[in-house]
């Protein structure tokens, strides 16, 4: 697993939102979804139900 990019959170009417740009979502050629895990050292991981169709980072 490669870090690609950074996504910032924001606390609205007590919920958290992720906001991601157009270009992640022509990297994935739809609106992706994503999964949400707690891993051992209690981090939380997104992975997107998606797999990416384009590679390269020009986000």
């Amino acid at each position: 697993m490669r870090k690609f990019a950074s996504i910032k959170p924001f606390y609205f009417d007590d919920s958290i939102l992720f906001s991601i740009t157009k270009n992640w979502i022509n990297q994935f050629n739809s609106m992706p979804e994503f999964d949400v895990f707690i891993d051992s050292k209690n981090k939380m991981h997104l992975i997107s139900k998606q797999k990416v169709t384009k590679s390269g980072g020009g986000l």
